[in-house]
């Protein structure tokens, strides 16, 4: 479980004929939507008013998947902020904020904080605006220390909401020591610290104290360090852009659930992400670009599911020439153990003996065959000759943009924890041995 904590607002988004129309945001709220929509256990900490528009974020949050087991029921009135869609689809924000629901935290509020929760997300106007942030910055503190999940901080300033730099300057480099991970854009860097380079502002904010130090670039991609050193740019996923509206959250949720997948949350994480190798983080920051390029695509903050994820991925991979298999193409057998750095000219031949890709399953444990731990893929080919049907197995590592067999849209994806028996049913009629 990913728990985010933060706003649940109203945006009401103006056209350029000055009519509106209201639809959920916060950035906090965006970030647990996109979560769910990944297919990701996520609760929201955020307090929800009765009010008209509190019914409405209430009924958006859980009809898209969104735990409620962490909302809490205020009295004072929705917070609204106004979105101003400028040329080419950038959004600038004005809010009516004054006690207004999502800043009353009160003690007790955010108490408890289950067990099975392996990451927080903390940010936006949250962290920034009294008396809550107080009260939310204390009870961060209080989960770092745990040690137990890893804690992701996403400033996201708002300049129309809190507008002395200097103060705002001081609050973010005072809550970077909460986080392991910190993201932020561009447009945040150069308004803290106008004039500074990206990278020089990273390396400050790492020595404050995340491991993994993030910032979104537009459309020159993005940007990431690690405390060992490893340093990158991946340049930026296309996109036919629409509006910016919550690419942003899209962009955390989108590396959130690529820690996930390399299992960068919960203790593991916490000890992980210090020591990434260049090949992670590329992986991390392209995977999270994908989903952010998605809901630029459209209007306002609606971030994209997991199969379209799957779907762009492929997209990707097969652009960049590395062999892509849709869903159904005949593909050949190799052995079973194969080192999967030798295996990436074997995995397709043009011969009579081919099976198809079928079923893909993720193990998370007990890796077969002394192969080094990871992740990697077991894939199910299929092969009906008239003498007899039989079934091969397939073994690869994820790779680069996508996996050398990469997920596509409408493939079966299951993630299992779980000891590696000696067979394991890889299609409906017919078992694979591993």
């Amino acid at each position: 479980m990913i728990t985010v904590i933060g706003e649940a607002l109203v945006d009401l988004v103006a056209s350029p004929d000055w009519s509106c129309r209201a639809t959920p945001g916060g950035a906090p709220a965006n970030v647990a939507v996109a979560l769910a929509r990944l297919e990701r256990d996520v609760s929201l900490k955020a307090r929800i008013s009765r009010d008209g528009f509190g019914v409405m974020l209430r009924h958006h949050l859980t009809g898209n998947g969104v735990s409620a087991r962490d909302f809490v029921t205020a009295e004072e009135p929705t917070t609204l902020a106004i979105a101003t869609l400028q040329e080419g689809g950038q959004a600038s924000y004005s809010f009516y904020l004054k006690e207004t629901a999502d800043w009353m935290w009160r003690p007790g509020d955010l108490d408890p904080l289950f067990p099975d929760v392996t990451a927080l997300y903390l940010g936006s106007l949250a962290m920034a605006l009294s008396p809550g942030a107080a009260r939310i910055e204390s009870f961060a503190e209080r989960v770092r220390g745990m040690g137990q999940m890893v804690v992701f901080y996403d400033p996201n300033v708002r300049p129309s909401a809190t507008p002395d730099a200097q103060a705002e300057r001081g609050r973010v480099e005072r809550q970077l020591g909460l986080a392991h991970v910190a993201k932020a854009s561009a447009e945040d860097i150069e308004w803290l610290y106008p004039g500074e380079a990206v990278g020089e502002v990273a390396r400050r904010w790492q020595r404050l104290g995340p491991d993994l130090v993030v910032v979104t670039l537009g459309s020159q991609g993005a940007f990431g360090l690690c405390r060992n050193g490893t340093e990158l740019t991946v340049p930026p996923v296309p996109a036919d852009v629409r509006d910016t509206i919550g690419a942003g959250d899209a962009f955390s949720a989108g590396l959130l659930d690529a820690m996930g997948e390399e299992y960068l949350l919960g203790p593991t994480g916490i000890t992980g992400l210090p020591d990434l190798t260049a090949a992670q983080l590329g992986r991390l920051l392209t995977s999270a670009g994908i989903v952010a390029a998605l809901t630029c695509e459209r209007s306002g903050a609606d971030p994209p599911s997991k199969a379209e994820v799957i779907a762009r991925r492929a997209r990707i991979t097969g652009a960049a020439g590395r062999g892509a298999l849709q869903l159904g193409e005949r593909m050949a057998e190799f052995p079973l153990g194969q080192q999967r750095g030798r295996a990436d000219d074997r995995l397709i031949r043009d011969a009579d003996d081919l099976g198809v890709l079928t079923r893909v399953v993720e193990l998370r444990q007990h890796v077969p065959h002394g192969l080094e731990p990871g992740p990697f893929l077991v894939v199910a080919l299929h092969h009906r000759p008239r003498r007899g049907g039989r079934v091969g197995v397939v073994e690869h590592r994820l790779l680069g943009l996508g996996v050398v067999v990469p997920f596509v849209e409408g493939l079966d994806v299951h993630r299992a924890e779980l000891p590696l028996p000696d067979r394991v049913d890889l299609a409906d009629d017919e078992p694979g041995q591993l």
